[in-house]
Formats: structure tokens, sequence, C-alpha cells
């Protein structure tokens, strides 16, 4: 089920933090080690192979249609802006070469 990333048989509020592990995971097994009952394929929202950045607006959209049924998920807007604060802070640092000093 796609989108269903804690693998508990319903898209919910309970997916994003798995989701945002698995967009910032640097394979499947590092997903798992966070979410062993996890399913990382299941953050793969558009299919390219692995979950990315691209992921996250069809994420959005789909939690936004099974929060349509329930009040426990947040506005969709408001899990956009919070989904990219998380992966704004994931990402690696970048090796900077700093001149000498004189």
């Amino acid at each position: 089920l796609r989108a269903d990333v804690d693998d508990d048989g319903h898209i919910n509020n309970l997916d994003i933090t798995p989701f945002i592990a698995a967009l910032s995971a640097a394979s499947e097994a590092a997903f798992a080690i966070q979410f062993p009952d996890g399913n990382y394929a299941a953050a793969d929202i558009d299919m390219n192979g692995k979950p990315d950045n691209l992921d996250i607006t069809p994420f959005v959209n789909l939690l936004a249609e099974a929060g349509s049924n329930a009040t426990s998920v947040p506005e969709p807007s408001s899990i956009f802006y919070g989904v990219m604060a998380l992966t704004r802070g994931c990402r690696r640092p970048r090796n900077r070469i700093q001149p000498n000093a004189v």
C-alpha cells in the first residue's frame, strides 16, 4: 500500500515519521534499522525506484485523501511544511575547504 510506510494497513499521521526516515536513509537497510516493521518501498510513491523529494507531494495528497474520513491527519499544507523542515535538517553537511590562516 503506497504511503503506508509504517506498514500497519492504514495511511495516517503515523506514516509521517517513517516516511521522513525513508527519505533521509542512505539505503533500505539503514531505514530497516530505524523501522524494522516499516515498509521502505511504500515511501516511493511515484515508483521511480527509491524514496526521494519527488515523493513528498504525492505522499501529502494520499494522506489528505485518507484523512478526509478521519480527523487525526493534520491539514495537508502543515504536513508538507513539516516534512520539508525535517528533510532539510537531514541533509549531510558538505565538506568545505577552509583557507589556511596566514
